[in-house]
């Protein structure tokens, strides 16, 4: 389950588990609250955390809502217990991206708990096309959606992604960067490989 602590979180991440609009964006906070009889401005005030509960009624319809509005064939339905705590019957599934809440900066993959300890594991595997550089770059790529745990094999996607995305001048970036890390002894060396062309 992605690590979704509070309920500002866990209502922020269930809002965009929900239909989407043509240009990808879930319903807004006033059409919902419209839709079903929510109080006004009550989701923002939840998001931002400037208030922590809903009344018994506020709070089942807005478990109405959250699921009235989710996309057919959607397999998780969003319960109160999860809504309110986080309980294990289950986690609906994101739409698309899932910005950061309000107020708050994107995480990094590099900031998720397990990055250092699962790229450490891929660059120790045997006959590894990916150069340490690569990882840099996906250390510094955000978290689109929040990640239940990182593996090696998710930090070489990462990794192959940022890399080909990046500038021929971040690439050269990132390669100066892994190699005064490698020289102290912090980033394993790996052997030469041809980079991959850069997008630009």
């Amino acid at each position: 389950m992605p690590y979704l602590p509070e309920l500002s979180d866990r209502l922020w991440f269930a809002i965009h588990c929900l239909e989407r609009d043509e240009t990808g964006a879930p319903p807004s906070f006033k059409s919902i609250e419209d839709r079903y009889g929510l109080p006004n401005a009550f989701l923002s005030k939840l998001v931002r955390g400037s208030r922590k509960q809903g009344y018994a009624d506020t709070f089942s319809a807005l478990v109405e809502a959250l699921n009235g509005l989710r996309p057919k064939g959607a397999r998780v339905k969003v319960t109160q217990q999860w809504l309110a705590d986080g309980g294990d019957d289950g986690t609906p599934e994101p739409t698309g991206v899932v910005p950061p809440r309000p107020d708050q900066r994107w995480r990094r993959h590099g900031d998720e708990p397990g990055w250092g300890k699962a790229v450490d594991e891929a660059l120790r595997v045997s006959g590894s096309t990916v150069p340490p550089a690569a990882y840099l770059a996906g250390a510094d790529l955000p978290v689109y959606r929040p990640v239940d745990t990182i593996t090696p094999e998710l930090a070489t996607a990462v990794a192959i992604y940022a890399w080909e995305t990046c500038t021929v001048e971040d690439q050269l970036r990132y390669e100066e960067k892994a190699a005064k890390l490698a020289g102290a002894g912090q980033l394993p060396r790996a052997r030469s490989v041809t980079r991959p062309s850069a997008k630009r």
